[in-house]
């Protein structure tokens, strides 16, 4: 009656949330006293759903607390906005706190605070698979510069982002087993997946 009457198709009744949906009812009609539900009452509505939301509020404030006393040790993440509308970021790291960050504009709050800081693994190999790929040299410090031996990695990979760029630019897509992808300069770590499906689709 759902699907037929209702012109809805089957595929509705087959998602988990259905499921449960159906489940409960039939634990709340198994452990009802009554003989007799009118259903319009246990329907959730806009005009009644909200009286729910403190006591459900309660519950998992009182979880949470639970939960964070007995916490050892934690991994403080947020978007330091300074929006008017969010006002300044409050917190005020200092020397026992750690930051990890991943690019300069996290860099230069942490040195500004003076905290200490130690970088993110990702973010460095990214730099790496970057500099193997396109850089002629590096910095390894203020004063040292080193030149990178990567040649013919990169012409190699410079060759393949032509191809890529071709098929993709050409719509000749779906005359291969696997969609072709190009990647985010901010994130090198896409030029590897590229290579990959590259690399399986020709070879």
């Amino acid at each position: 009656g759902f699907c037929a009457l209702g012109t809805r198709t089957f595929d509705v009744v087959k998602g988990d949330g259905f499921k449960n949906l159906a489940k409960t009812s039939f634990g709340v009609g198994r452990g009802s006293n009554t003989s007799s539900i009118e259903i319009t009452d246990l329907l959730p509505h806009p005009t009644t759903i909200s009286r729910n939301i403190t006591r459900l509020y309660d519950e998992h404030k009182i979880q949470l607390i639970d939960i964070c006393e007995q916490l050892t040790r934690f991994c403080y993440i947020v978007d330091q906005c300074t929006e008017a509308h969010t006002e300044e970021h409050k917190q005020q790291p200092d020397s026992t706190k750690f930051v990890v960050t991943d690019n300069e504009p996290k860099m230069l709050p942490a040195f500004r605070e003076q905290c200490s800081r130690f970088g993110c693994a990702d973010h460095y190999l990214n730099k790496q698979l970057q500099h193997a790929f396109q850089s002629d040299q590096i910095h390894l410090n203020k004063n040292k510069i080193e030149k990178v031996d990567c040649e013919l990695v990169q012409n190699i990979f410079n060759q393949v982002k032509k191809v890529v760029s071709s098929v993709r630019h050409s719509h000749q897509q779906q005359k291969f087993s696997q969609k072709f992808q190009t990647y985010s300069e901010a994130r090198f770590g896409g030029a590897i997946i590229m290579l990959d499906i590259f690399r399986e689709v020709i070879f």
